[in-house]
């Protein structure tokens, strides 16, 4: 049937949007499609003998591998919609059954080649011992991706900073202080092997499961301010209150274009050289806001010292 304008019916079948069949069927479907394709494979290798042994067990292994693919990705779609609202349970289930999956698609594959699996569990110890050396890296990312979804640091779409010695980067100073280094992102996923980040420069970050799982993780969303430093140095000459003054109104200058900042800031001398005495700053922001705040606030502090020494130029004090 067809419309006025000659187009289809918005009921006809197979038009428009969201008209896939339904979960159960699909997997009905894919299930009795293997059944039959199996069933044909044994008849032909068994009773008419057209299939050689060896390439009936490949079928029956390719069977399986394709079986598994195909129902990981329907159950990946079908746990993605109700959950899209808690990305951190969505990213759980996804990882279960990618796990389970690929246990049950192994077992098969390994079952269709004729392989006693109960000889392999309770005799192959040289075999785990040569599999396990090869995979190590493997199995420990796998491991500790299933760690970090029951310990759950993070969640997707959380703000984290990964510190750990495998990833070292020069440390980013300020005079005679250091501040911990760190790769910062956003969480995107977490799979099996990867946790997958997106850096403020907009690149993907790929950081295998066991050094998330065996690094420092700082979770930025699990907070709703941190505290944010700057340093800077001043000349002796300069009076020390009013620099000190400046350094809070600079604060509050900030705050007007960061309404994060929470609470008084605190400024203080906190060391001294023959010539220069250091002051530092320190107020509570939200983590989103820190770096653009902080240099909001260097700004108007390169504005406040600018004007006090001119001012003190202007009144025939030498200029420092």
């Amino acid at each position: 049937m067809s419309t006025a304008a000659g187009g289809p019916a918005p009921g006809a079948p197979g038009q428009g949007p969201g008209r896939s069949l339904p979960l159960y069927i699909r997997l009905a479907g894919a299930l009795v499609v293997a059944m039959v394709v199996l069933v044909a494979n044994h008849v032909m290798q068994h009773s008419v003998r057209l299939v050689p042994p060896l390439v009936g067990e490949g079928v029956n292994a390719a069977i399986a591998l394709g079986l598994g693919m195909y129902l990981s990705r329907i159950l990946e779609r079908a746990v993605r919609g109700p959950h899209a609202h808690d990305l951190r349970r969505a990213a759980m289930i996804r990882l279960l059954l990618r796990l389970v999956l690929y246990v049950l698609v192994l077992v098969a594959v390994l079952g269709s080649f004729g392989v006693d699996l109960g000889s392999l569990a309770f005799g192959g110890a040289f075999l785990t011992v040569i599999i396990g050396l090869a995979g190590q890296t493997v199995f420990s990312n796998l491991l500790a991706g299933i760690v970090l979804v029951i310990a759950h640091p993070f969640e997707v779409g959380d703000r984290v900073s990964i510190m750990s010695w495998q990833f070292p980067m020069m440390p980013p100073t300020y005079p005679h202080e250091a501040i911990p280094t760190a790769y910062e992102g956003v969480v995107t996923d977490l799979n099996l092997v990867y946790t997958f980040l997106r850096s403020d420069e907009r690149v993907p970050l790929i950081v295998p499961n066991s050094i998330v799982a065996s690094g420092m993780i700082k979770n930025h969303a699990r907070t709703s301010a941190k505290r944010a430093r700057l340093r800077f140095d001043v000349d002796m000459a300069l009076p020390t209150q009013t620099v000190l003054e400046m350094a809070r109104e600079a604060v509050d200058f900030a705050r007007r274009s960061f309404p994060g900042i929470a609470g008084e800031a605190n400024a203080s001398v906190v060391d001294l050289t023959p010539t220069t005495y250091a002051v530092a700053i320190h107020y509570l922001v939200d983590p989103a806001d820190e770096e653009a705040s902080r240099a909001r606030v260097y700004a108007r502090m390169v504005e406040h010292l600018r004007d006090l020494v001119a001012g003190a130029k202007t009144a025939g004090q030498p200029e420092p």
